[in-house]
């Protein structure tokens, strides 16, 4: 049996605040991204990945990543080394709140494309364990199409929100649509409640795909497998007492979307004087709401594809909705639908554009 580097002790829930909150998925998915950055300088080469951080132990972060972002450039593979230094490569990890850390121990799996690094921090940072309710997916149904979201590399720049669909066959195989790029290996796969679906590995060549969109990714029950093997080869030692795994969400139902419903009217800009027509189709399975909007008038919204969540009461709808153009979020809307009426706001998020900051309102009837 091979010997692992160095067994790293896990413990999801250690050192989470004690009143855990949920979060919104996109916001606690910003919060736990970390840069890991790996370089040989004997080879002079180097290379961009991302990770996010499992959970918060003692004095450590425990950060998971893909495995390949070290192997590649690893004078010796973690599977043979027996210390940090026979890696040949220095690993920066980068807290998403700009703090950084050292890797203290890892961890990789035997099978899998995936590490564990346990590293050090200066301000403690967010973790997929600060919320407490979400859920970690072992298998995905049948017919299957869970809306996900991830984060985009940019390059070397701050990570941007993307999102895409976790797709299963009656088999309950699946693929996951997603954009992907270099230096995107690495980041957490949510759903739109912040259960962890896996983790993007690499980009997948499936035929008939578009190129760039469909991601290689280890399914979470792997990432559980080896934080819980992790635990076991310490055996609590080191005094702290590893909670249970969290049990896994019910495999969801195939719920076939509600028919779409549409509505057209117009948009104005708060910042300048800018307006126009707006159009959206939305249409409903369980919770998460899919579809698509249109602001016309402005180059800064294009052929926007709709993830979010619905809510009801008082004889009104609300729909909290992000929009994606290209797999980057352009713009957030909160639209409250009463009878026929539709109006709501809307906010451009940060995307690279000249509308970044730009926010309007929105109204509009049933087509």
């Amino acid at each position: 049996m091979r010997r692992p580097l160095v067994a790293a002790l896990i413990c999801l829930a250690a050192g989470t605040p004690a009143a855990a909150q949920r979060v919104e998925p996109a916001d606690l998915l910003k919060a736990m991204t970390v840069q890991i950055r790996v370089d040989n300088a004997a080879r002079h080469q180097e290379a961009l990945c991302q990770g996010f951080v499992a959970g918060v132990g003692g004095n450590a972060a425990f950060v998971v990543t893909a495995k390949h972002c070290i192997d590649d450039l690893a004078t010796t593979p973690i599977a043979q080394a027996e210390s940090l230094d026979q890696l040949g490569v220095t690993i920066d990890v980068t807290y998403a709140g700009g703090g950084s850390g050292d890797v203290i121990q890892l961890a990789g799996a035997e099978n899998s494309d995936v590490v564990v690094l346990r590293v050090a921090y200066t301000e403690r940072p967010v973790a997929f364990a600060d919320c407490g309710e979400c859920r970690v997916y072992r298998s995905f149904g049948s017919n299957q199409q869970i809306p996900v979201l991830s984060m985009l590399s940019a390059g070397g720049g701050p990570p941007v929100v993307s999102s895409g669909l976790l797709l299963s066959d009656r088999a309950g195989q699946y693929t996951v649509v997603l954009p992907s790029s270099p230096g995107t290996s690495g980041s957490a796969v949510i759903d739109l409640q912040g259960n962890l679906v896996g983790m993007v590995v690499s980009v997948a060549a499936v035929r008939g795909a578009v190129a760039g969109s469909v991601s290689g990714v280890v399914p979470g029950g792997d990432i559980e497998d080896l934080l819980a093997y992790a635990v076991s080869q310490l055996g609590g030692g080191s005094g702290a007492v590893p909670n249970a795994p969290p049990a896994a969400p019910p495999t969801p139902p195939a719920l076939a979307p509600t028919a779409a419903r549409t509505w057209s009217g117009e948009w104005a800009s708060r910042q300048a004087d800018t307006r126009g027509s707006f159009t959206a189709s939305l249409s409903q399975r369980g919770p998460t709401v899919i579809g698509s909007a249109t602001l016309s008038g402005t180059a800064c919204y294009p052929n926007l594809q709709i993830l979010g969540s619905v809510g009801a009461g008082g004889g009104t709808t609300t729909y909290s909705l992000t929009g994606y153009s290209d797999g980057v979020a352009r713009i957030s809307l909160a639209l409250t639908v009463a009878g026929n009426r539709l109006t709501g706001t809307y906010t451009a998020l940060q995307s690279g554009t000249s509308c970044d900051g730009d926010s309007g309102v929105v109204s509009g009837a049933t087509e």
